[in-house]
């Protein structure tokens, strides 16, 4: 099947800009490394008038050749603001997000806040409980009295008296700390501290323990203030000055504790503190130095530490075992912890959230999220762990009911009352709105917390909804790879597929754009997103692929399957799942689009698109990172992206699995590419995707063919993670005029669409219609 070719277009189109070639030779590991671009790699580009003219070169020649789609983009912008206000509004107008904020354990208040039209930042409120109609403004940082350009963190004293928030004043890294008295609406002008860390945690009524950055903007010393007293009394309890490690301090769901963790990409430490003894001075107690690849995250419930970690002694547990340990020690470290309940390999264990007599388990499995419940659990030292609980037989665990169509599941941990037994917790889907649930955990009963802004539930839904949700498992493919390790036949790629349910045709007619997931062991694009409409309302598919390098089939599916020497397997899952959508008629090959929103994804899609460009018509990816080899290879490189990808400094087979993927490094020449729109950031990695777009062009590709590949800089400061509307009506309309054909476009040279056993010569991965198929698990 081919490529349909546009008519031809009376629009004059410029002349690309033609990037300099200026060969510049590194010698890694004894082999000569020629870059022609390595000359817009520069530390301080707004200081180089070479590069500033050649990146404001490519924003113009982008915004020219996207003229012809400026109506297209007025209209979309249109909808985005009706549809959504502002992306910082995207959930409900007007919805409460319940947050205590690191306040009391107590329940006589519930606090949250809200996003208002009109405003930056959200308002915090707090109603007495039970009374939903008594609410009242607690802190507004829109007056113009904070100055404030960012809110960082908020904080409520265990009396309510106090509110304790960190804020930029000026826009810049430097952070302040204030404490706002709640009764008198005023700040105590002399508790003010300048040069903090974004976390914070109240000991008691009067005491707070905050954190001071290090050169590198990292929480480096955590120290110990008590209101009214003179900031130069206020000593540090715990110091850090290792740049690789992130330092953070929380008080425990039981209030009866302070821990301060400490961060590495592999392993963690956590040290905790009687609450009541930090204003008496107490140094903290460290419950496990840092050991190889261990990491783990503490609570506490009643006379025991609630520990989840990742490995029991020298024995792994990737995905995450629940342990407990005895607070009167002695010992605190991982000989004296014990297994609270068997490993189970298929589940991950995301989140322990206690109560007095219950233990919430957050887990996540085949691409869906659950809620589990251990109900009256006995430990005694020595003694396996045992449930008491007499609530009906499944009383001692069960699951908490989720209403369906729902992707996103959140329990705030600061949401939760530990005395109260309820469980609060948001869930959300693609296109509906996050609805607050408060779940009995004595009587297992569930209720909306907020009955007036809650949303049908899909399950009792009578045809309404116009936004269909349907969950994919596709089958992995068949590679051609030396270091390709392959997960267990029964593993699949889940996908999360939108779509209007009255412009589904099922013939391959609709347009369909694929959303990246798999970065670094998480999971994302799977809320609310009411911004796809755009999309959704002229019959597109939205696709969500979770593929390896995520947390969609548990940790493996990227400690093992997704990094270092596997770090291609999340571009080969990406076109399994496109080669799976065209199979399965949900859309075609020239009708299919890729969209990612962040550095990582923007590698994983830029190799997929360099193994097969037919797969696709169109990319719109945003601060890609396709050269990690020369990004890894710098002394500075971070040790995050080395844990990641490996260090090619020393590891030559690091270095050369890196060549065989990295986008910037696999430019094959007179390849016919999709249409491209690269976006990157100024204050970011920009000379990633500006000397790839640039190596693109030069390789060229079919005479006749004049597909875009555009290159998009914001010469601003570094903005949110998502792209403002104005840069998302751009995004979006790109993807609708390539993809849709509905605005002038120059011919476009037919491509042949792969056969069933894959392109001839290919030697990367090879798809075999057997065996890559996909089926719905709902």
């Amino acid at each position: 099947m081919a490529f349909p070719s546009p008519a031809p277009s009376t629009i004059d189109m410029p002349d690309p800009p033609v990037t300099e070639c200026i060969p510049f030779t590194r010698h890694y590991h004894g082999h000569a490394y020629v870059d022609q671009y390595a000359w817009l790699q520069d530390a301080s580009p707004r200081r180089n008038p070479k590069i500033m003219a050649h990146l404001e070169a490519e924003t113009a020649y982008m915004e020219a050749s996207l003229l012809p789609q400026q109506d297209l983009e007025v209209t979309i912008y249109k909808e985005l603001l009706d549809g959504c206000g502002t992306l910082a509004t995207s959930a409900a107008a007007g919805q409460l997000t319940l947050d205590r904020a690191d306040g009391p354990m107590d329940t006589s208040y519930l606090y949250g806040w809200r996003r208002r039209p009109g405003l930056i930042h959200p308002v915090y409120i707090r109603r007495p409980a039970g009374r939903q109609n008594d609410e009242r403004v607690v802190l507004d940082l829109n007056e113009p009295r904070f100055s404030c350009a960012a809110i960082h963190r908020v904080a409520v004293s265990p009396d309510h008296r106090w509110l304790a928030f960190v804020i930029a004043t000026t826009g810049a890294d430097k952070l302040s700390l204030y404490f706002y008295h709640v009764r008198s609406r005023t700040v105590s002008p002399r508790d003010v501290v300048h040069n903090v860390a974004p976390t914070l945690a109240w000991a008691d009524a009067r005491t707070l323990l905050y954190c001071t950055p290090t050169t590198g903007k990292r929480p480096g010393q955590v120290y110990r203030h008590t209101l009214g007293t003179r900031l130069q009394q206020d000593m540090p309890i715990l110091e850090n000055h290792r740049p690789e490690v992130t330092l953070s301090v929380r008080v425990s769901a039981s209030g009866a504790y302070v821990f301060i963790d400490l961060w590495e990409p592999t392993r963690s430490e956590c040290h905790f503190i009687p609450a009541p003894a930090v204003a008496r001075g107490a140094a903290p107690t460290r419950i496990q130095p840092f050991t190889h690849r261990l990491r783990y995250t503490v609570e506490h419930q009643g006379p025991h530490f609630v520990i989840l970690g990742n490995r029991q002694g020298d024995e792994p547990r990737i995905n995450g075992q629940v342990f407990y340990c005895p607070v009167v020690g002695p010992e605190f470290g991982c000989a004296a912890w014990r297994p609270l309940r068997p490993y189970d390999s298929q589940t991950l264990v995301e989140q322990v959230v206690p109560f007095a007599n219950h233990l919430a388990l957050v887990e996540r499995a085949r691409g869906q999220v659950s809620l589990r419940v251990l109900c009256g659990i006995d430990v005694v030292p020595g003694r396996p762990a045992r449930f008491t609980g007499t609530v009906g037989p499944d009383a001692a665990a069960h699951r908490v009911p989720i209403p369906a169509g729902t992707t996103r599941v959140s329990v705030s941990p600061t949401a939760q009352g530990y005395h109260s037994n309820r469980l609060r917790f948001t869930v959300e889907g693609p296109q509906s709105p996050v609805v607050t649930y408060e779940y009995d955990l004595d009587r297992q009963a569930r209720r909306p917390m907020f009955p007036s802004e809650e949303r049908p539930e899909p399950d009792a839904d009578d045809g309404a909804h116009l936004y269909t949700v349907e969950r994919l498992a596709v089958d992995l493919p068949h590679v051609r790879d030396p270091f390709y390790l392959a997960p267990p036949r029964y593993v699949k790629i889940p996908v999360t597929l939108v779509y209007r349910a009255d412009r589904m045709h099922r013939d391959g007619s609709n347009p369909a754009a694929i959303l990246v997931d798999g970065v670094r062991g998480k999971a994302d694009h799977a809320g609310y997103a009411p911004h796809w409409r755009p999309l959704l309302d002229r019959g597109f598919v939205v696709a969500v692929a979770h593929v390896r390098g995520g947390c969609a089939n548990g940790r493996a599916w990227h400690e093992v399957y997704g990094r270092l020497l596997q770090r291609k397997s999340g571009a080969y899952d990406l076109l399994a799942v496109a080669n799976a959508l065209v199979k399965r008629r949900y859309t075609s090959a020239h009708r299919t689009a890729v969209l990612t929103l962040s550095p990582d994804e923007g590698l994983t899609a830029a190799a997929a698109l360099n193994l097969k460009p037919q797969f696709f018509r169109a990319a719109v990816l945003h601060a890609p990172a396709t050269d990690p080899l020369n990004a890894l290879m710098a002394d500075d490189a971070p040790a995050a992206d080395r844990e990641e990808f490996g260090d090619p400094t020393t590891d030559t087979t690091i270095f050369q699995y890196l060549i065989s993927y990295a986008p910037y490094d696999r430019v094959a020449p007179r390849r016919l590419l999709p249409h491209i729109l690269c976006h990157a950031t100024l204050d970011g990695n920009y000379w990633q995707a500006a000397k790839w777009v640039s190596r693109l062009r030069a390789a060229g590709g079919d005479p006749h063919d004049r597909r875009e590949t555009l290159l998009a800089v914001d010469l601003s400061p570094a903005p949110d993670r998502l792209p403002p509307l104005g840069t998302l009506a751009r995004d979006l309309a790109f993807l609708v005029a390539r993809l849709e054909d509905t605005v002038p476009a120059l011919r476009t040279a037919p491509l042949i669409y792969p056969s069933r056993r894959g392109l001839s010569g290919s030697r990367e991965i090879d798809f075999d219609a057997t065996r890559t198929s996909c089926g719905s698990q709902s």
